[in-house]
C-alpha cells in the first residue's frame, strides 16, 4: 500500500515551522569574528531567540550598537570567550533575556546594577573576568544560577542572596570574599561553591541541613585560603541529596559525625588537611555511591572500619598522614574499582586475616585495576606478596619505611606499566628482580638487598637505583 504524500498545505506548514526554528536560533561560535559591524546585521533578525557568539574576538556588546529589533525577543545571549572589556553596559533593552553568558572576557569594574533590569534573567555567568567590589545587594528575583567564579570580588557574601528564592546554584569561588558564610544560604541553593576565598568563622549549623542540597565546595589551598573552623554539624545527615562535599584545607576540628553515613548519594568526600580527630564512624560504610574519599592530613585514629568494604564504586582511598592503627582490611583493598590506595604515614600493623595467605602486616590481595599503592611510613611486617605482580596497571608502589623482610618478588618484573618503586628502609634481602631500566627505584637502607649481577650487597652498586626521588 502506497503511503499518501502530505498535501501542499501540510508541506507549507512543516516548512514554515522549520524555518521559524532556524530563524530563532543562531550560532556563530568559534568562527573568528571580530568586526563589530556584523552585529548591526544580526540585530535586524527580530525573530531571533538564541544567539551564540562565543569563542570569537569581539570587543564590544550589541547593547552598544542601536537600533536593534532583535533585543525584544532574545532569550539567550552567549558572548563567552571573547575580548570584551570595560563594564558590561546597559542591558535594559533586553526585556525577555533569560540566559546571559559573559564568561572568560576582560570585563571589569563593579557588577552593573543595570542587570537588575533583566526581569526574566534565570542564568548569569561572569566567570573569569576582572570584576571588583561586592556582589550587588539587589538582583533580579528570577535568578536560578549565578556564577561569579574567578574574579576579584571582595567583601562579605551578601545576606540578600537569601532573598533570591529561585536561586539553586551559586558559584563564588576563586575570589577574595571574606567574613562568615551567611546563615541560611543553602535554604534554596542546592549547589554552592565558595572555595578559594578568605572566608572565616564556623560552618553555619544549617549549611548542610536542607535535604535537597547536592554539592558544597569550601576547599581552600591558596596562600590565603578559607579559614573555616568549628565542627562538622550533625545535621549533615539531613542532606540526603548531597553528592559532593569538599571541605579541604580549613581548620575543622572534632570528629566526623556518624550522621554523615545517611548521605547515601555522596560520591565525593574530601575532608583532608583539617584538624579532625577520633575514629572513623562505621556508618560511613553506608555510602555505597562513594567514588572518592580523601581524609588525609588530619589527626584521625583507630581502625579502618571493615564496613568500608561496602563502597563498591570506590576508586580513590586516601587516608594518609593520620594515626590509624591495626591491620589493613583485606576486603577494603579488594574493592573491584579501586585504583588508588594511599595509607602512608600511619601506624598500621597487626595481622592479616587467616583467609589471606600472608604474614603479619603484609599487604593483602588487591584488585587488578590498582594504579597506585602508597603504604610507606607504617609498621607493616612480613614479606611483600608476589600477588602484587598481578596488578597489570600498577605504576607506583611505595612500601618504604616499614619492617618488611624477605625477597622482593620476581613477579614485579612483569609489570609493564611500572614506573616507581620505593622500598627504602626495610629489612629486605636477597637479589632484586630484573626490573626494566625505566623503573625509578629507591632501596636505600636494605643492607641485605643486592642486584642479581653484582657480588656486592651495597645498594650504591645496584644498577638503575636512585636515592630520594620524592
Amino acid at each position: 500500500m502506497a503511503i499518501a504524500e502530505p498535501s501542499p498545505p501540510q508541506l507549507d506548514k512543516a516548512q514554515e515551522s522549520i524555518m521559524q526554528g532556524i530563524s530563532s536560533l543562531l550560532s556563530l561560535s568559534g568562527v573568528g569574528l571580530s568586526d563589530a559591524t556584523i552585529l548591526s546585521s544580526i540585530c535586524q533578525l527580530d525573530t531571533l531567540r538564541s544567539l551564540d557568539l562565543s569563542k570569537n574576538f569581539f570587543t564590544s556588546l550589541p547593547g552598544q550598537h542601536p537600533p536593534c529589533p532583535m533585543k525584544d525577543g532574545l532569550q539567550m545571549l552567549n558572548f563567552s570567550s571573547n575580548r570584551l572589556s570595560g563594564q558590561p553596559g546597559n542591558f535594559s533593552g533586553f526585556p525577555n533575556l533569560e540566559v546571559l553568558d559573559l564568561s572568560f572576557n576582560y570585563l571589569g569594574g563593579s557588577i552593573s546594577t543595570q542587570l537588575t533590569y533583566l526581569l526574566k534573567l534565570r542564568s548569569l555567568n561572569l566567570t573569569s573576568n576582572h570584576f571588583e567590589g561586592s556582589v550587588p545587594t539587589t538582583m533580579v528575583p528570577s535568578l536560578e544560577e549565578l556564577v561569579l567564579s574567578g574574579n576579584n570580588l571582595s567583601r562579605a557574601i551578601p545576606q540578600s542572596l537569601l532573598n533570591l528564592t529561585m536561586l539553586c546554584s551559586f558559584a563564588g569561588n576563586q575570589n577574595r570574599f571574606h567574613g562568615a558564610i551567611p546563615k541560611g544560604i543553602t535554604k534554596n541553593i542546592r549547589m554552592l561553591d565558595l572555595s578559594y576565598n578568605n572566608l572565616s568563622g564556623e560552618i553555619p549549623s544549617d549549611l548542610l541541613l536542607p535535604d535537597r542540597l547536592e554539592a558544597v565546595d569550601l576547599i581552600a589551598n591558596r596562600l590565603e585560603g578559607n579559614l573555616l573552623n568549628g565542627r562538622l554539624p550533625e545535621t549533615i545527615g539531613n542532606a540526603m541529596s548531597l553528592a559532593y562535599l569538599e571541605l579541604r584545607g580549613n581548620q575543622l576540628v572534632g570528629s566526623i559525625p556518624s550522621q554523615l553515613g545517611k548521605c547515601k548519594n555522596l560520591a565525593l568526600l574530601d575532608l583532608s588537611s583539617n584538624k579532625l580527630q577520633g575514629a572513623l564512624p562505621v556508618e560511613l560504610g553506608n555510602l555505597d555511591q562513594l567514588v572518592m574519599v580523601k581524609l588525609q592530613k588530619n589527626n584521625l585514629s583507630g581502625y579502618i572500619p571493615n564496613s568500608f568494604s561496602n563502597m563498591k564504586k570506590l576508586e580513590v582511598f586516601y587516608l594518609g598522614e593520620n594515626s590509624f592503627t591495626g591491620e589493613i582490611p583485606s576486603r577494603v583493598v579488594q574493592l573491584p574499582k579501586l585504583c588508588y590506595i594511599i595509607l602512608h604515614g600511619n601506624k598500621l600493623n597487626g595481622t592479616i586475616p587467616s583467609s589471606i595467605s600472608s604474614l603479619t602486616g603484609t599487604i593483602p590481595m588487591m584488585p587488578t585495576k590498582l594504579n597506585l599503592i602508597e603504604l610507606g611510613h607504617n609498621y607493616l611486617e612480613g614479606h611483600i606478596p608476589s600477588s602484587i605482580g598481578m596488578l597489570s596497571n600498577l605504576e607506583f608502589l611505595d612500601l618504604s619505611n616499614n619492617n618488611l623482610s624477605g625477597q622482593v618478588p620476581s613477579s614485579l618484573a612483569s609489570l609493564q606499566s611500572f614506573i616507581y618503586l620505593y622500598l627504602s628502609y626495610n629489612q629486605l634481602s636477597g637479589p632484586l628482580p630484573d626490573l626494566p631500566r625505566s623503573v625509578r627505584l629507591n632501596v636505600t637502607g636494605n643492607p641485605g638487598l643486592k642486584n642479581r649481577t653484582e657480588d656486592s650487597d651495597t645498594p650504591d652498586n645496584m644498577a638503575h637505583t636512585e636515592n630520594d626521588f620524592r
